[in-house]
């Protein structure tokens, strides 16, 4: 999972970039006809993107990550 979750650190960043983009579309009334609980969820998914980004970069670059240049062999 951690591995995963690594590799995909720049497309969380841009799935985050998306969702904000469309929010702030929706809340100019740029898309009419948007209900309301569609702004929601995509506040929560930038929010949660966001957050994964932030987890992804911290994963990243930890000292015992495999896919690090920084990876410390304990052999």
């Amino acid at each position: 999972m951690r591995k995963w979750l690594s590799r995909l650190t720049f497309s969380f960043l841009i799935v985050a970039a998306a969702c904000g983009f469309e929010l702030s579309e929706g809340l100019q009334n740029r898309r009419p006809g948007r209900p309301g609980w569609q702004n929601v969820a995509l506040g929560a998914a930038a929010v949660g993107a966001f957050a994964a980004f932030l987890a992804s970069v911290r994963i990243r670059h930890s000292r015992n990550d495999p896919s690090s240049d920084r990876f410390d062999d304990p052999r």
